[in-house]
């Protein structure tokens, strides 16, 4: 009854074929990405992102790690909304390119889910997926979620190196 009432008219995730099928299909490469990306970021002690430069870093008690981010997008357990990157104000457009490549193709192979700037009834999991499909289209590399308060941060980021 409070907090989480939604209007008939915001926007809901379609599980048309099609996207039920890039889910499959980018769920298999970020299982794959994941396991590589494995033994270099699971000692990491923290992290960091800075969007203007458009870097990630994964600090450990043996150095850093850096490589390229791009925003995918955020979720709210809360309010179980998704939002794109595409759709936030003030973003660099360099780590957002990602998300862009995935609305294009959206548009192109009429899938709403690419192309509606904030998505309502949205869990963890389809949050992941819808995040995975992005990444996949876009060949923008590896998952990772980063908490921040209310929100978590979907990222992507690309090879790593010693920084």
């Amino acid at each position: 009854m409070f907090g989480k009432a939604k209007k008939a008219a915001e926007p809901q995730v379609e599980l048309t074929p099609e996207l039920l099928q890039l889910i499959a299909t980018a769920a298999d490469a970020q299982d794959a990405a994941l396991a590589a990306a494995r033994d270099q970021v699971a000692t990491a002690t923290g992290w960091s992102a800075n969007l203007v430069a458009g870097t990630i870093s994964f600090e450990s008690d043996t150095g850093t790690l850096t490589g390229p981010v791009q925003f995918i997008g955020s979720y709210s357990p809360d309010t179980e909304t998704w939002m794109w990157g595409w759709a936030v104000t003030g973003l660099p457009e360099h780590v957002t390119t990602a998300v862009t490549k995935a609305a294009g193709y959206g548009i192109a192979n009429s899938i709403s889910a690419l192309t509606t700037p904030t998505l309502w009834g949205v869990d963890k999991t389809t949050a992941d997926e819808l995040a995975a499909v992005a990444i996949h289209l876009s060949g923008a590399g590896t998952l990772y979620r980063g908490a921040g308060g209310a929100a978590v941060a979907y990222l992507a980021f690309g090879a790593l190196s010693d920084s």
